[in-house]
C-alpha cells in the first residue's frame, strides 16, 4: 500500500475483506500485507484504509496468487477547530511529588500506588514510613 502522490510505503494501514471483517491485516514497514484463512470463493472485496486517505475497495479473485496494490489518494477535509483534551494521572508517584514540590502548604505526599504496594496494614502506616522511610518500628 502506497501513497498515491508521493510513492512512499503506508506502514500501519489496514486491509481487510469487505465479507468478513474478521479477516484482516496491517502493513508492515515496506507497506506490504499478508492476509491469511481468507474463504476460497471465486472473488472478494478487499478494504483498505489509512489515517488521512480515502478509503478503497478492490474486488479481487481468491484463486489468484497476484499481488494486490492499493494506491491510496490523500483525504482533505476543512476543519472549523480542533478541540484537545488533557489530564493528568495523579496517582503516581512522579504526579504526587510534582504536586508535592509545587505546593506552598504541603509537607509529604503519598500517592495511592505507594499506599497499594506498601506492605503496611493500613494507610496511616504507609503514610508514616514515606514521611521516615528508615523506621522499622511503630510511628505512633
Amino acid at each position: 500500500m502506497k501513497d498515491e502522490q508521493t510513492g512512499d510505503e503506508l506502514i500501519g494501514a489496514s486491509v481487510f475483506v469487505k465479507e468478513h471483517p474478521e479477516i484482516g491485516a496491517t502493513t508492515g514497514l515496506d507497506g506490504t500485507f499478508v492476509l491469511k484463512n481468507v474463504p476460497e470463493v471465486n472473488t472478494v472485496t478487499l478494504v483498505g484504509s489509512y489515517i488521512s486517505y480515502q478509503t478503497q475497495e478492490q474486488v479481487v479473485k481468491t484463486t489468484s496468487s497476484q499481488p494486490v496494490f492499493f494506491a491510496m489518494k490523500p483525504s482533505e477535509m476543512q476543519l472549523e477547530g480542533v478541540v484537545i483534551v488533557a489530564s493528568a494521572d495523579k496517582s503516581t508517584d512522579n504526579s504526587t511529588r510534582a504536586m508535592e514540590k509545587n505546593a506552598a502548604a504541603v509537607l509529604n505526599i503519598v500517592s495511592a500506588k505507594s499506599i497499594e504496594i506498601s506492605p503496611d496494614l493500613n494507610v496511616a502506616r504507609s503514610s508514616c514510613r514515606a514521611y521516615r522511610p528508615d523506621l522499622s518500628y511503630d510511628c505512633y
